[in-house]
């Protein structure tokens, strides 16, 4: 197996908890892991499908991690789940007693029986305002008095448009809001975005004025202001969270984050770790390459083997044609260091996978080294439709964000050769979860600066942490019978990996140069498995010239061509082409032709 070293960083003895660790993955300090920690805060959307698909669901089967260690992530979106809990239980009960205020707020005695406008002798006339709730004429602009109820209708129409409107326009629905940290939207979004806020403004005009005149709309504005609270404290957790643990040193430097809680969540980290860097993959027949990203288009080829007349008689095995394809893809680890001192070919990764069908749960599979070398032994060259050997090749850029992976399986069949070659690339990280390098640059806000930005982002947020708070009362419910024993730890029947953490996090949007160095990733990989192949086939006397000439018919009726320096190609019915080019210099060079 060919893995690249990876750095190990000296402990910082001014950071806290910094001393050295060991870690069961070697991907849990790199930058991806970081990056999706910070999704869970940013992205609410995100933080449920992790939770859902490694904790509520745990007898699932975590899919093949790549560049990412997903304990810490799961670690870091429940404690997400657990502040916006917090915060929205404060939010609802807030929104409950405001229309309980609103409906009986003539019946509060002393805070009734008061008004500026007289003391002042400066009375405003609050009906001026326009209120969201008069287009609709149900007061008529007029019964804007306690016991109506208008003032928490109108704030909840205020809020529902401000939270629809950041959702529509891709800044989140989470609680924690990234107003001022995303980049410029269009025109057309911004007059949306508008809207609300004048009418946010206004609810406010009217509801002050309101208060002026009459103390009995007091509810008009204490509870939006007491919505600010969890709203702030909300606010300033996730920035500690992000400022402490987060920052790119701190994070490379502390432990990583550990499940903590009741037993059988402690059990679904010890299962992931088994699970996310093993051999061995439990898939579903419907999807057994998750994890792996994006699936590009397959190629395969199936050919005779036709041995030479001076050829001797050992046989061609699946075990030796992936032996000479693992060498082929191992000296582009050897190539020499180039000037710049970056070449991600040379930190390609070579193991092998076998892809076992979901059965048995899954503490009782076994992925230890012993186990995995068994399987690889036993299904090397096999032509099974259950269990399936795959040699992987994977090449890692653009700090993670970029992976292309190459899935290569071989068996012969009697007197045939089955190559079958599958490539998948997982595409960069959402944009936004990398603003958590812009919130710990911009620290914790001094507290005036910070009650304003949640007094701005306060109506919004206040229907996300209710929503939020809804959706998680069911599971909430769940894990606390589960905590307390009235429910197995066990219950969900065992199923192979339906999502991967890594590729709900991706989004399709590769860069110019992203885009060229995968097609050079892919190139560079295929070529060197037909030359690998071409290598064994000489080696045992075989006949190669299917092989050279690498052309491969794919489920679209158009061709494969893995190489073309010197080639032709023909297309459609009746026509013809003859293949030359550099596998036939590879081949010459062999056999010293």
């Amino acid at each position: 197996m060919t893995v690249p070293a990876q750095p190990t960083p000296e402990p910082d003895p001014s950071v806290p908890g910094a001393a050295p660790h060991p870690s069961p993955s070697r991907y849990s300090h790199t930058g991806t892991t970081r990056l999706l920690c910070a999704g869970p805060y940013l992205q609410a959307r995100f933080r449920r499908r992790v939770v859902e698909e490694l904790a509520e669901h745990d007898g699932r089967a975590v899919a093949p991690s790549v560049g990412v260690d997903v304990v810490p992530v799961l670690a870091h979106a429940l404690r997400a789940r657990r502040l916006e809990l917090h915060a929205g239980g404060w939010i609802a009960l807030l929104w409950v007693l405001f229309w309980l205020a609103d409906l009986y707020g003539d019946e509060f005695g002393w805070m009734t029986s008061w008004s500026l406008a007289d003391a002042y002798g400066q009375s405003y006339t609050e009906r001026r305002f326009f209120l969201l709730t008069d287009a609709f004429d149900f007061f008529g602009g007029a019964q804007r008095y306690p016991g109506s109820g208008v003032w928490a209708l109108n704030y909840a129409l205020v809020s529902g448009l401000l939270w629809f409107v950041r959702n529509i326009s891709g800044r989140g629905t989470s609680v924690y809001s990234l107003d001022g940290l995303l980049p410029g939207s269009g025109g057309r979004t911004w007059v949306v975005a508008l809207v609300p806020r004048v009418l946010t403004a206004l609810y406010w005009a009217a509801a002050l004025a309101a208060v002026w005149n009459a103390s009995a709309n007091w509810m008009a504005v204490v509870f939006p202001l007491l919505m600010v609270i969890p709203v702030w404290r909300h606010r300033s957790a996730v920035e500690a969270v992000m400022c402490d643990r987060l920052p790119a040193e701190t994070f490379r430097q502390r432990p990583r984050e550990e499940l903590t809680g009741p037993e059988w969540l402690r059990e679904v980290g010890q299962a992931i770790d088994r699970e996310q860097n093993s051999g061995i993959v439990l898939y579903e027949p419907a999807r057994p390459f998750v994890g792996s990203g994006r699936a590009l288009p397959s190629w395969s080829l199936v050919m005779d083997l036709r041995r030479r007349p001076e050829a001797g008689s050992e046989p061609l095995t699946a075990a030796g044609v992936l032996n000479c394809v693992r060498e082929r893809l191992a000296d582009l680890g050897r190539l020499p260091v180039p000037p710049s001192g970056l070449d991600r070919l040379r930190d390609v990764e070579i193991d092998e996978l076998v892809y076992l069908p979901s059965g048995p749960p899954r503490h009782e599979v076994d992925h230890g080294e012993t186990a995995a070398v068994t399987h690889r032994l036993a299904s090397v060259g096999e032509g099974g439709e259950a269990r399936r050997h795959f040699l992987r090749v994977r090449v890692s850029a653009w700090e993670h964000q970029v992976v292309v992976s190459v899935l290569v399986r071989v068996h012969t069949q009697g007197e045939l050769l089955v190559l079958e070659v599958v490539p998948h690339v997982l595409d960069p990280l959402r944009p936004e979860f990398g603003l958590v390098d812009a919130v710990v640059e911009r620290g914790r806000a001094y507290p005036a600066i910070a009650v304003a930005r949640a007094l701005l982002t306060a109506p919004a947020a206040g229907v996300a942490a209710a929503f939020s708070a809804a959706r998680s009362l069911e599971s909430t419910v769940r894990w606390a019978a589960r905590s307390h024993g009235y429910v197995s730890a066990r219950a969900d029947s065992p199923e192979g990996a339906s999502a991967s953490v890594r590729e709900l996090a991706s989004v399709r949007g590769q860069s110019p140069f992203q885009r060229m160095d995968v097609s050079r990733y892919l190139k560079t990989i295929q070529e060197r498995i037909g030359t690998g192949a071409l290598q064994a086939l000489s080696e045992k006397g075989h006949d190669t010239g299917q092989l050279e000439q690498q052309i491969v018919q794919v489920s679209n009726g158009g061709v494969f061509i893995g190489t073309m320096s010197g080639g032709a190609v023909a297309t459609g019915r009746g026509a013809r082409a003859r293949a030359d080019g550099a596998l036939q210099q590879v081949i010459g060079r062999q056999d010293g032709r």
